[in-house]
């Protein structure tokens, strides 16, 4: 038992500048995460295809909300399902060595403030690599979030899983285990960087990656600086959500997005 409470108990490492983060437990191995990112990747790649398949469009290209809703559930399922079993059940770990760990209410303060700051500076990077490579600005994941225009269920779905669903699951593996495994060899800012350029990478499309990018480091510095992973999805959170509820509110309104 004195082990456990060790392992779950807050600890505290120096950053860079000198300052302290509370709760950052580095526990995993480079097992652990070779494990987790293949079922993750294998499993998504797998449903998504029969998702596809099972769900007829008229061009490969295509999407309906129905798709996008079930492939956001399926992507939580992945990432939750992959790090807790893959990750900790396997090895009799706690949640709160994916930094799933309670908070203090100033930093939940500060949480919400960041993500309120997040929303305009992420949106603004993707429009400036928009301006950037010549292309026309717009929002290029209106294709995902409301593929077939303004719908309750689509404002409702996405809301819950894009906008409360990805954030817990994606946090979980990208700052809960990714960064946290990078970061205990190569350093917080090393750490922060490279698994920032990952979570922009998966967004895909170049406006929306470096945008990502961009959210990526400042989660990845909540979590460092909170020592949390619950700030990093509160963060997250209200990034997400708020803009796909302005989203689906333009389109109520008959607004361009």
């Amino acid at each position: 038992m004195a082990g456990v409470n060790r392992l779950i108990e807050p600890e505290k490492h120096i950053l860079d500048d000198g300052t302290h983060a509370a709760g950052i437990i580095p526990q995993w191995r480079t097992l652990d995460v070779v494990l987790i990112s293949l079922v993750i990747i294998l499993a998504f790649l797998t449903a998504a295809l029969g998702l596809r398949s099972l769900i007829q469009v008229d061009e490969p290209s295509e999407n309906t909300i129905l798709l996008s809703a079930l492939l956001a559930v399926l992507e939580g399922i992945v990432l939750v399902g992959s790090v807790y079993f893959v990750g900790l059940r396997r090895r009799g770990l706690p949640w709160q060595v994916a930094g799933l760990q309670r908070p203090s209410p100033n930093w939940v303060f500060v949480g919400i403030v960041v993500g309120i700051i997040a929303i305009p500076l992420s949106a603004m990077i993707a429009i400036l690599i928009q301006l950037a490579i010549g292309v026309p600005v717009e929002n290029t994941q209106l294709p995902f979030l409301a593929p077939e225009g303004f719908t309750w269920f689509g404002a409702v779905s996405m809301f819950v899983l894009a906008g409360l669903v990805a954030p817990f699951a994606e946090e979980l593996y990208f700052r809960g285990v990714l960064y946290q495994w990078m970061r205990q060899r190569w350093g917080v800012w090393p750490g922060i960087l490279v698994t920032s350029v990952i979570f922009g990478a998966v967004h895909g499309e170049v406006s929306v990656a470096g945008a990502a990018f961009v959210l990526g480091l400042i989660l990845a510095w909540a979590y460092e600086r909170s020592g949390s992973l619950w700030i990093a999805i509160l963060v997250h959170a209200i990034n997400n959500g708020v803009k796909i509820l302005a989203l689906y509110l333009f389109l109520a309104l008959g607004l361009a997005v």
